[in-house]
């Protein structure tokens, strides 16, 4: 279980938004309760110790940080207009919306580029997509990225936010566009197989002529 001063997130009791230490009001004044066990937080901003959320009763409750930075990237992104991906830099993106249906699937959250194309992010923090649903994406060529939480830093609203949009080493593409010409490239691949096939003859007859008695010994513990 986290210690209490670990816990750095709560759910804004008047908005339904999830809301860091950084954020809220001092004391009972943040309005704010655990996302895990819906006890009544209040906001500890002093300045001999780290700012964080306790409980108004004593509790064992861990705080249910992971529930809650998962809920936080979602609303990120939300709020985001433009994330960056690995391999193809920073997208921007409009109208996001929160876990809406998509035929058989529901998205963590769905947005649209500038063309109206639609792009999928699922952010997990212990359980990654599951393989039904990476299936679907894939198979329906749906553009889609994944984002990994397990390492996003808590200490300031601005680490998470950076975490989210910014970062691309915690980010997969489960699927995005494919091969420009498949066709062209497996020709090249077979051509240039082909051409290594016909030069390895000479290649062996050079080898043989320069270092003869390393090529006999090579030769001989190949087929021996």
């Amino acid at each position: 279980m986290l210690s209490s001063e670990s816990i750095t997130l709560a759910v804004h009791q008047p908005t339904g938004k999830i809301l860091h230490i950084d954020q809220a009001l001092n004391g009972l004044a943040c309005e704010c309760i655990c996302l895990q066990c819906e006890e009544r937080f209040e906001a500890i901003q002093g300045k001999k110790r780290r700012k964080h959320f306790r409980h108004y009763s004593n509790t064992n409750c861990g705080g249910g940080l992971e529930t809650a930075l998962h809920q936080l990237a979602k609303q990120i992104l939300m709020e985001s207009r433009e994330i960056s991906l690995p391999r193809y830099g920073k997208v921007i993106y409009q109208n996001p919306i929160s876990e809406k249906s998509f035929k058989e699937i529901i998205p963590d959250v769905s947005v649209e580029l500038i063309d109206g194309t639609q792009v999928f992010f699922e952010v997990y923090h212990k359980h990654k997509i599951e393989s039904k649903k990476e299936l679907f994406f894939k198979t329906g060529q749906h553009k889609s990225i994944e984002i990994d939480m397990k390492n996003c830093p808590v200490e300031s609203y601005r680490e998470i936010q950076d975490f989210v949009i910014n970062q691309t080493t915690n980010k997969r593409i489960i699927f995005w566009e494919l091969p420009s010409n498949p066709s062209s490239q497996n020709t090249e691949g077979s051509y240039v197989v082909a051409k290594l096939i016909a030069y390895l003859p000479i290649l062996l007859i050079a080898l043989r002529i320069l270092f003869p008695r390393q090529f006999k010994t090579l030769w001989r513990s190949i087929f021996s």
